[in-house]
C-alpha cells in the first residue's frame, strides 16, 4: 500500500489495514512526520540541476550529445524552476 505525499498522520490512522500481510510506503516532505510515523525513514533529496536535466531529455528521448545550446540552458531552467523534485519533472506537461 502506499501513502502518497502525507500531510497529516491522522490520514493513515483512518485508512491503514487492519489484517493481512504486507508493505506500507509512505511519503511526505516533512522530516518530523517521516520520523514519528515510520521505524527508519529514508529521505530521498531533490535531484541536482544536472541530474533533473538530464531526466528530462530522457523524457523526451533526446541525448545530452545531440542538443544544442539553447536546448541545454533550457532544459537546466526548468530544472531549477522544478526545484530537483522528480515528481514535478515527470508530471510537467509535454510540449
Amino acid at each position: 500500500m502506499i501513502f502518497d505525499n502525507v500531510e497529516d498522520s491522522n490520514v493513515l490512522q483512518s485508512n491503514r489495514p487492519n489484517v493481512g500481510k504486507g508493505s506500507i510506503l509512505i511519503t511526505c516532505r516533512s522530516e518530523v512526520l517521516a520520523e514519528s510515523l515510520t521505524i527508519s525513514p529514508i529521505e530521498i533529496p531533490p535531484f541536482t540541476t544536472n541530474e533533473s536535466s538530464a531526466l528530462i531529455l530522457q523524457i523526451l528521448n533526446k541525448s545530452n550529445h545531440n542538443i544544442s545550446a539553447e536546448e541545454s540552458a533550457a532544459t537546466k531552467q526548468l530544472s531549477e524552476k522544478l526545484g530537483g523534485l522528480a515528481l514535478a519533472i515527470v508530471s510537467s506537461p509535454k510540449t
